[in-house]
């Protein structure tokens, strides 16, 4: 699955105490990708997604800001349909014979 920020993430960036200033092109050329369980159609999509959304968001919010009393609190599945672009990808390919490492 592929997020890509959104409105409400940059307005965010720019209201903690040490603002950051970056806009959708900065993370085009490199978005985030996560690993998500297999699904048969959009309607499993979800299902996974709602349950998986808020580790995801906190995965985001940490990799700017690790201060969590200035991330947004009560986060919700809406929140972060607002906050975040999705889209999931069925294929990956694993080109390495060498077992995935954790860094």
């Amino acid at each position: 699955m592929i997020i890509q920020p959104k409105g409400p993430f940059y307005k965010w960036l720019q209201s903690i105490p040490d603002p950051i200033t970056l806009s959708p092109d900065d993370f085009k050329d490199d978005p985030t990708i996560y690993l998500i369980p297999s699904y048969e159609d959009d309607k499993e999509l979800t299902e996974i997604l709602s349950q998986m959304y808020n580790v995801i968001f906190e995965e985001v919010l940490s990799d700017w800001w690790t201060v969590e009393e200035d991330w947004p609190q009560n986060r919700t599945f809406k929140m972060f349909k607002e906050w975040f672009d999705y889209s999931a990808h069925s294929m990956v390919i694993d080109m390495f014979d060498a077992p995935l490492a954790e860094e």
